[in-house]
C-alpha cells in the first residue's frame, strides 16, 4: 500500500507506569503491541521489555515509566492496535 495524504494514520504515544499488586521484590514487564493484517507500523517499535524494579519491600509499587511512541497506517479500521501486557518476575 502507497502512502498518500488519505491514508488513515494513528500515533499511539504513552508510557508503561508500573505495578502494583504483586509480591515480589524483584519485577519487569513485557509488552506487545497486535494488529491486525489491515494495518502496517511505520515507525516505533512493537515489543518490548520494561527494566527490572527492585524494590526493597517497603514500597507497594513498582515504577517503570517506560515509554513507547507508535506510528501505524492502516487500509480499514478492522484489526486496530491491542497492547498486551506481561509482569514477571525475576529470581534473586
Amino acid at each position: 500500500m502507497a502512502f498518500t495524504a488519505n491514508t488513515p494514520q494513528l500515533h499511539l504515544i504513552g508510557e508503561i507506569r508500573g505495578a502494583t499488586g504483586f509480591e515480589a521484590d524483584r519485577l519487569f514487564c513485557r509488552y506487545e503491541f497486535r494488529v491486525g493484517h489491515n494495518w502496517t507500523l511505520m515507525g516505533g517499535k512493537d515489543t518490548g521489555e520494561t527494566y527490572e524494579e527492585i524494590r526493597d519491600g517497603v514500597e507497594e509499587e513498582s515504577v517503570w515509566d517506560h515509554p513507547f511512541d507508535l506510528h501505524y497506517k492502516c487500509k480499514a479500521i478492522r484489526g486496530w492496535p491491542k497492547i498486551f501486557v506481561e509482569v514477571c518476575q525475576a529470581n534473586a
